[in-house]
């Protein structure tokens, strides 16, 4: 399956079993496919999926008639890219080594690669609410930054341009992790920063959050509709409004707590809706993981950059310690499973839409005081106008086949 711009500028998902390489220019004889609409609430919508990356719609290849041997910029510099992936693949996961659940989590945690896990642990992960380790996001991009820096002051670069060197390689590292939305907001975010610093001045993360937004939107106005921008931007907003909020520096295990809380909390308007489940563990299960994923992060970096020789030797313990890792993640997933939430997106997106404002109410009372009372009578005017606030409508048949409408408009029979 490969994207496709036509000649007008459309763009479209091919799917070609034929194997047209990346960059070429082809004339292709296609057919349009149907896109697969959702049956149940949580089904996946291939349409909205498409739409939130811009992508017009499918198409079937059926002929090859011409293909010109010429390569893009952009295919040679993701071709590059791909050789880096599969190079970082084979020092941590080589090919002589047994089926391990721990290397798809060092994947995951190296590059946001899911693709070595099997859905009994993907499954446990999010079911904990520990789906964002395996994402590239704030915490894997400022590792990056914070490794590189580390690395450029050690050649006696002042601290305060350290960060803004470090920038070219922290791009090239969002760019190898496949561009997502996460990982752009991240560099986005970590590029303002630096050059703030580099300046002498301080940086503000909501000034930060709100220009990489702006910028992502005007380039691609569809993330709109992208869930994971969504959740990145939202999990960010809530995390920077806790830190906002305090009048002097937080405890380590404030800091444990609070993270894990502001951003499920300021996600459950698009999370509960999209996935039905509610994560009751996510609390413990994110305190438990705070130590441990920085040591396994910090591991996947020395299998990465030592020599292979000695990348070798110490590879199996460090998949015996991700094992070891993956397996209590299972454990924990299977003493508290998520919570089945009720189908029904309507209410879920209004509960949690309610639960993430008036927390974040209750971290700016200080500041907005008995004032915030209007606010919320404001938000519950617009919310409940905004939302299609109607029961499912359900319609009888001669048969006795009954079809559910849902606010999405999808059809559950």
């Amino acid at each position: 399956r490969l994207l496709v711009e036509d000649e007008r500028g459309a763009r479209w998902l091919l799917e070609d079993p034929q194997g047209v390489v990346p960059g070429q220019r082809a004339l292709v004889l296609c057919r349009r496919r149907a896109v697969l609409s959702p049956v149940h609430p949580w089904d996946f919508d291939e349409a909205q999926y498409l739409k939130s990356r811009g992508v017009d719609g499918v198409l079937v290849s059926i002929q090859t008639l011409r293909a010109d041997v010429w390569i893009g910029y952009k295919a040679q510099l993701f071709g590059a890219m791909d050789e880096v992936r599969q190079r970082v693949r084979s020092r941590i996961w080589p090919q002589s080594s047994s089926v391990s659940q721990g290397a798809g989590l060092l994947l995951g945690l190296a590059m946001g690669d899911k693709s070595s896990m099997s859905w009994e642990v993907r499954k446990a992960f999010s079911g904990l609410g520990l789906a964002h380790l395996t994402a590239v996001s704030g915490f894997h991009v400022g590792l990056v930054l914070l490794f590189f820096s580390s690395l450029v002051r050690s050649f006696g670069v002042n601290r305060r341009w350290s960060g803004l060197l470090s920038l070219p390689l922290v791009w090239a590292y969002a760019i190898v992790c496949g561009a997502s939305p996460s990982a752009l907001r991240a560099s986005g975010m970590a590029t303002l920063a630096s050059v703030m610093l580099a300046l002498g001045r301080k940086p503000d993360g909501m000034v930060g959050l709100a220009i990489v937004g702006m910028v992502m939107l005007a380039k691609h106005p569809d993330l709109v509709w992208d869930l994971r921008t969504r959740l990145s931007f939202l999990a960010t907003l809530g995390i920077l409004l806790w830190f906002h909020t305090r009048t002097k520096r937080p405890s380590y295990k404030s800091v444990m707590v609070a993270i894990p809380l502001c951003a499920t909390v300021f996600t459950a308007p698009v999370a509960w809706p999209a996935f039905g489940q509610l994560p009751v563990g996510f609390l413990p299960a994110n305190v438990l993981m705070t130590p441990i994923v920085p040591i396994l992060s910090l591991l996947v970096v020395l299998l990465i950059v030592l020599p292979e020789a000695i990348s070798a030797v110490f590879s199996p313990w460090v998949l015996f310690l991700a094992d070891g890792a993956v397996q209590l993640v299972v454990w924990g997933h299977q003493l508290l499973p998520a919570l089945d939430l009720v189908p029904n997106r309507c209410v879920l997106t209004l509960a949690g839409t309610c639960l993430a404002f008036f927390y974040g109410l209750g971290l700016c009372w200080r500041f907005w005081g008995y004032r915030s009372l209007a606010l919320v009578a404001c938000f519950f005017v617009l919310r409940l106008g905004w939302m299609d606030w109607v029961r499912p409508r359900f319609h009888a048949f001669a048969d006795g086949e009954i079809v559910v409408h849902s606010s999405t408009g999808a059809a559950v029979y």
